[in-house]
């Protein structure tokens, strides 16, 4: 897990300035967490500016991991590409985002598309809980999986 934070914080700064942790991952899933001092707003709840960025980068470290374990790192980019985000009651504590990538099967659609078109298009369905585990936000987020231009 330490190497994928250090290469989280590597990849995008930003989240070693939000002061992003994995708290845990493997293959399938991963929970990032960021604590509420340093992302929080005038009003002292999370900003949400820093509630979206953990969301985004849960769901694309979990297809950039996916993608690299299945072509080989570097050779294929994940980008978000639309996000719809709700956000159902204020933050107030530190905070996490579990992701899970969807079941084998659709995983290997994502594949055959990618190995027929070079590209695919994913949906994640996130959400934000509170340290008392209170989803507080949720967000669907589309990533776009393309082959690097070489």
């Amino acid at each position: 897990m330490r190497n994928r934070e250090q290469r989280l914080h590597e990849q995008i700064p930003l989240t070693a300035a939000m002061e992003v942790r994995v708290v845990w991952a493997d293959d399938q899933r991963l929970e990032l967490a960021a604590p509420l001092q340093g992302n929080h707003n005038d009003k002292r709840t999370a900003f949400a500016g820093s509630l979206s960025a953990l969301l985004q980068v849960a769901g694309w470290e979990l297809w950039q991991h996916w993608s690299n374990r299945t072509w080989g790192d570097g050779k294929m980019a994940v980008v978000a590409v639309e996000t719809q985000l709700s956000y159902l009651k204020p933050v107030q504590s530190d905070f996490s985002v579990h992701a899970e990538l969807p079941v084998v099967a659709e995983l290997q659609k994502a594949a055959n598309a990618v190995e027929r078109h070079g590209r695919v298009r994913t949906t994640s369905h996130l959400a934000v809980r509170d340290e008392t585990g209170i989803v507080k936000v949720t967000a669907i987020i589309q990533y776009a999986i393309y082959q690097v231009e070489r």
